[in-house]
């Protein structure tokens, strides 16, 4: 991986050993040329820059071999291009490190709060990254000339910034300016514009801030009316909004830490991480604001210095969101920075051209495993993708799903993982998306040889890869959606290889089935390259179509319309028309839906916790955070659940568990009581299909299984007497597809 101080610590170890020669990047990683004078030495010279390499690299493989003599009277690093095509991995962008952070509060340092301050171990890498190798004139830091001072620094071997391709300073770095819609802007005088920007926060004014991958905006936390005009103006009434705390330890005192969060919030990717607010956030932040419903945050440390500048500064908590229209994409080029004013009240932009666009990455942890979750892998995370090569010599695209959309690419035997890129019925997303896409042809040099899309034809991404192999002339796969859940979550790890079977549990919201109807609540059986279709959820009519997944009332009526005990709660929900309509289409042959999401959707409606959401996933957070409130106050171990049906393939029914949700509805047991035995009915099938079929190994993929309560309960009803396997690296929604699909390509018979 290139963008991490590997040459400068080589020569550093090259020093140590009075060792001549010289190192370099090439598109196909480190190159090191030196003299020795036995191939013992060259041994431990070579074992020594492995054994001492930067605590970021990733080395996959490396080889010592003797070549034609040459000389060298000492070690330097230099700068080759050549047309070499791409085998490296790309290194994300990194946050901001301890020693850049210390140097940054340092009054007698000369970076003293210098917005842009980075070193070898720190700062933006893929985000402004043009060219392969990653060299100073092939990113966006090529128009800033370095300073004498500086320029003394990237030469100093003795100097943590030797050889660090963004080194800047306040004499030489990037600049700060500040705009507003009226056309009053000024730049470079850093102080004045902080200044300017925390007079307007305290005004409860929205400021939008030019971060790593693209805009963010911002205000203050605490102030109702300003969070509640950046809902209007983004046009999101209810999905929750990360926040920016100032440091660790002021986070602290509004959320819940634990270990596990603590090392992520401070890792080099500095993801969102979502946490348990304390009572502190109910008394001094708008949290009806911030996350409506729910008693959760989103939080998010400075991970660039700008921003650490900032809360340094304001000193509390401030609401941070991805600068675009809901459903939109971030915006991150500051000549259409103007597009922003229909959110913000002001800009602070910067001259640091971003390349390509990335949200902020997301986790969060399950209360009692701590497993952790991907909920979207972007920035400090993508593109690099850590996976067992193969021996295909194919170069491959794979162009993911609609939703959570990503693409995939297979080249030289390496695998990149595209940033999220939005849901792709945007015109924005799909722009978004494409840009990303020539962005990595050009990085890599890239012709894809063989297309890889999702099986549903009205996919955005599916018609572009369509669009593509006719372009290129090269052949399309098409490949089942939730096969390649399966698939990559095998990949990730590296099962294909097992001799026994592996058991994979596949739900999420909806994907077209191989037989034409909507899946979602699938059991699959991997064995030595064959993958079957083994069981599924019963199915329910997919009532209206796409609405089901929009409007959970209809996934209520779908699961319980037969239910003469349901009648009483689901009436409400409709008009007589509605009523009347919706009933009658429940008696026609219609398609499908094993989807499990669809059942959570239902069963919240039944609770009467939403009957519409307002964003992706609403009703099946709102049930969630009843259940975690049972857990919380009762302790993890519930031995009772809905599920007593036997296991019979290839249909799991689920009648038994939804009436008895009614009557318990009826019986005014508490919600969150009835939540909490859902979850646990739907970790009690996967035992069942486990203990039935005697298999031992069992993967986990798909958006449901971003539930962090379901993960709990899987982890408590399965450990240790089966070996259970979650997504690592990926997401477990459809971020994954392209990287299943090229693991299906690749791997299954």
């Amino acid at each position: 991986m290139q963008g991490i101080g590997f040459r400068p610590q080589i020569f550093k170890c090259a020093v140590a050993e009075n060792i001549s020669g010289f190192a370099s990047n090439d598109a196909d990683g480190v190159h090191v040329y030196f003299n020795t004078l036995t191939d013992e030495a060259a041994n431990i010279f070579s074992q020594k820059i492995i054994q001492e390499a930067p605590s970021l690299a990733i080395i996959r493989s490396w080889t010592l071999s003797a070549t034609d003599e040459q000389s060298f009277s000492d070690f330097s690093i230099r700068v080759i291009e050549n047309n070499v095509a791409a085998d490296v991995l790309i290194a994300p962008d990194f946050a901001m490190c301890p020693e850049c952070k210390q140097e940054f509060h340092d009054p007698l340092n000369r970076r003293y709060q210098y917005g842009f301050i980075t070193c070898t171990l720190c700062g933006p890498r893929y985000s402004i990254m043009k060219q392969l190798p990653y060299e100073r004139h092939l990113t966006t830091m090529e128009p800033f000339t370095l300073c004498n001072n500086c320029k003394a620094e990237y030469e100093d071997v003795h100097d943590r910034r030797y050889f660090s391709q963004t080194n800047s300073c306040p004499d030489c770095g990037v600049r700060l300016s500040w705009h507003a819609n009226s056309g009053v802007n000024f730049s470079g005088n850093q102080q004045e514009i902080l200044q300017t920007l925390l007079q307007a926060l305290s005004e409860g004014k929205i400021i939008a801030v030019k971060g790593i991958g693209g805009f963010l905006l911002m205000c203050d936390a605490s102030n109702q009316s300003a969070i509640q005009t950046l809902r209007q103006r983004k046009q999101r009434p209810k999905k929750p909004f990360a926040v920016l705390f100032p440091e660790l330890e002021v986070a602290r005192e509004y959320v819940k830490l634990h270990p596990v969060a603590i090392h992520s919030l401070l890792s080099e990717a500095a993801p969102i991480v979502l946490l348990k607010a304390t009572k502190k956030s109910f008394e001094e932040l708008d949290m009806n604001g911030i996350a409506p419903g729910l008693s959760t945050i989103g939080v998010m440390l400075p991970y660039a210095p700008l921003l650490e500048m900032i809360g340094t500064h304001w000193k509390k908590p401030l609401i941070a969101t991805s600068g675009n229209l809901s459903g939109s994409c971030i915006v991150f080029q500051s000549e259409n920075k103007q597009a922003l004013f229909q959110f913000a009240d002001f800009i602070l932009d910067h001259n640091r051209p971003i390349v390509v666009p990335q949200d902020d990455s997301v986790i969060r942890f399950g209360q009692f495993s701590h497993q952790p979750i991907l909920l979207r892998r972007s920035r400090g995370l993508a593109p690099a993708i850590i996976s067992e090569t193969t021996n295909s010599d194919a170069s491959i695209f794979a162009a993911g799903a609609m939703m959570k959309s990503a693409f995939a690419i297979y080249h030289n035997h390496q695998f990149y993982l595209s940033q999220y890129s939005g849901n792709l019925e945007s015109y924005d997303a799909q722009q978004n998306y494409l840009h990303t896409f020539h962005h990595f042809e050009k990085l890599l040099a890239l012709k894809p040889s063989v297309m890889l899309a999702d099986l549903h034809p009205d996919y955005p991404s599916t018609k572009i890869a369509e669009q593509m192999a006719v372009q290129l002339n090269v052949p399309i796969k098409k490949i089942q959606h939730h096969e390649a859940h399966f698939a990559a979550i095998l990949g990730e790890h590296d099962l294909f290889r097992m001799d026994e079977k592996i058991l994979g549990i596949i739900w999420d919201g909806t994907g077209l089935g191989s037989d034409g109807n909507s899946w979602g609540g699938e059991f699959f059986i991997y064995e030595k390259g064959n993958l079957t279709r083994a069981y599924y959820l019963e199915p329910i009519i997919n009532l209206a179509g796409d609405k089901i997944a929009r409007e959970p009332r209809i996934a209520a009526l779908a699961i319980a319309g037969d239910l003469l005990e349901a009648a009483s709660i689901l009436r409400p929900k409709f008009s007589d028309l509605e009523w009347n309509f919706y009933r009658k289409a429940l008696s026609q042959p219609a398609i499908q839906t094993s989807s499990v999401g669809r059942y959570f959707d239902g069963v919240a409606s039944l609770l009467n916790l939403v009957n519409m959401n307002s964003y992706e996933g609403e009703a099946a957070l709102l049930l969630e955070k009843y259940a975690d409130d049972y857990f919380e106050e009762h302790g993890p171990e519930i031995n009772s659940h809905y599920f007593n049906e036997e296991i019979a393939a290839p249909e799991i029914r689920m009648h038994g568990v939804i009436e008895s949700i009614v009557n318990d509805i009826h019986s005014n047991v508490p919600v969150a009581t009835v939540s909490a035995l859902f979850h646990n009915s739907m970790a009690a099938i996967i035992r069942n299909v486990a203990v039935k079929e005697g298999i031992q190994k069992i993967a986990f993929s798909g958006g449901v299984f971003q539930n962090a309560v379901l993960v709990d309960l899987i982890h408590l009803q399965l450990e240790p007497n089966f070996k259970i396997y979650f997504h690592q690296q990926l997401s477990p929604n459809d971020e994954c597809i392209a990287f299943g699909q090229l693991m299906h390509y690749l791997n299954i018979n």
